[in-house]
């Protein structure tokens, strides 16, 4: 088993008697597995879809105005266009470019929940084995210096061998039909020396000497 804790602590910005401060935490959970809760790390094989979600929070005093969030999307993961929403209203994906998405103003206390999804590359071009990637979301304004959270998405690509076909040539052939013909002589030699190829033999010879005679009795 593994566990992963991220901890961001950062010193609220102090201008004019007013504190200027914001929170960042990060969850997923897998989609394709019909997973309901929110978990600190996704566990996620090939072509599955992980949806992340993101609270930001203001810890400010006052309103803070153009809160930019952005989402770096490990490799191994695309973002899947059209996803995006911001407290169950679907936005731009602006989230996962350069430039970030612009969630507006916070007042104080008030909390913003944004979610995403993403898919898990095909097999054929994962690593095989266990991955783990890191999905990292920050928050920032102009006053306030950019915050982070992270989400570890260990990725598990197994591959199944395939059956490997053995040719058989000429060579292998003869010495296969030797051994089966070894091992009939073998048998036959081992049956002649039993009593019951013994009676059978005496049997026919006298069945040879005297053809009248149906019946020899053996026991005398």
């Amino acid at each position: 088993d593994t566990a992963f804790v991220s901890v961001i602590r950062t010193n609220p910005v102090i201008v004019g008697g007013q504190t200027y401060n914001l929170n960042i935490t990060k969850r997923g959970r897998n989609l394709a597995r019909g997973e309901f809760a929110e978990l600190s790390s996704v566990n996620a094989s090939p072509n599955e879809t992980v949806e992340f979600i993101i609270r930001i929070q203001s810890l400010s005093t006052v309103r803070i105005d153009n809160v930019i969030v952005k989402d770096v999307v490990p490799t191994g993961v695309a973002n899947i266009p059209g996803t995006t929403s911001v407290n169950s209203v679907t936005v731009p994906d602006d989230i996962a470019s350069g430039a970030g998405l612009n969630i507006g103003s916070l007042d104080p206390n008030q909390i913003v929940v944004i979610r995403f999804s993403g898919r898990v590359n095909p097999s054929s071009i994962l690593p095989t084995g266990t991955t783990t990637v890191i999905n990292t979301a920050q928050a920032n304004n102009a006053l306030i210096p950019a915050i982070i959270a992270q989400l570890p998405i260990t990725i598990f690509n197994g591959s199944i061998a395939g059956a490997v076909q053995v040719q058989t040539g000429a060579g292998e052939s003869i010495l296969l039909a030797l051994a089966i013909s070894g091992l009939i002589t073998f048998l036959y030699v081992a049956y002649t020396r039993t009593n019951v190829f013994r009676r059978r033999e005496i049997q026919s010879i006298v069945q040879r000497e005297k053809p009248g005679e149906d019946k020899v009795n053996f026991r005398q």
